[in-house]
């Protein structure tokens, strides 16, 4: 399969026998890509994706080790995953916007620890960026060095590592962080129209930056 010209769904109720997935030469999608409730899948492969003209979908792949896209470079909708309890690393070096982002590994089981966020092309984001991770969380580093932009909220929970990076966001009106207990230093200045600033549970913070002006503060 090459090209699916519209909706690419699998989605099922729990099946815990299908153990891999693999599109080897799909390049483009046409519609929202949604793969769901394969209880039993570690593997999943797309090494020549594209293309997605609508929203990915990937969640109750509860065993599933690994979630790259190494070739994807557009996607019109939302990037949605969710209830990987089995997840170490997401992956899309090439895409450089999408809708909105949402990578929730904050649930109450999870099995292995996350170790890997790879978005270093990522430019825009057209509503929220929401990251919410839980305690196995094992990231060094969370940095984000081409985004320039975040129309909705950027929203960031339970991150571990000491470093917190967005370099180029200049445009962003809500940032609500929460939980990156050993980032020790924020930095915001390159952000120009900044109306709500949000920090709690950031027990090693030491330094803030932002421009001189904040519409709505709140540091817990």
């Amino acid at each position: 399969l090459v090209n699916c010209v519209t909706n690419f769904t699998m989605k099922t109720s729990a099946n815990t026998m299908l153990t891999s997935i693999a599109l080897p030469v799909l390049e483009s999608i046409g519609g929202i890509f949604t793969l769901q409730y394969y209880q039993g899948v570690t593997e999943l492969s797309c090494p020549k994706l594209e293309k997605i003209n609508g929203t990915l979908i990937a969640k109750n792949l509860t065993k599933l080790h690994a979630l790259a896209f190494p070739e994807l470079k557009e996607i019109s909708g939302d990037i949605d995953v969710a209830y990987t309890n089995s997840l170490t690393s997401f992956s899309m070096p090439k895409i450089e916007q999408c809708n909105q982002f949402s990578l929730n590994l904050n649930f109450s089981n999870p099995q292995v620890a996350f170790q890997s966020l790879n978005l270093q092309s990522l430019k825009s984001v057209n509503g929220d960026f929401k990251f919410t991770a839980n305690t196995k969380n094992e990231m060094d580093v969370m940095e984000f060095p081409a985004l320039e932009r975040v129309s909705g909220t950027l929203n960031i929970q339970h991150y571990y590592g000491p470093t917190f990076s967005t370099p180029q966001l200049s445009e962003c009106a809500t940032i609500m962080i929460y939980y990156i207990p050993e980032v020790e230093k924020l930095d915001f200045t390159a952000i120009e129209n900044l109306q709500t600033l949000t920090i709690g549970g950031c027990s090693k913070l030491t330094e803030v930056e932002s421009r001189p002006s904040i519409v709505n503060l709140t540091i817990n």
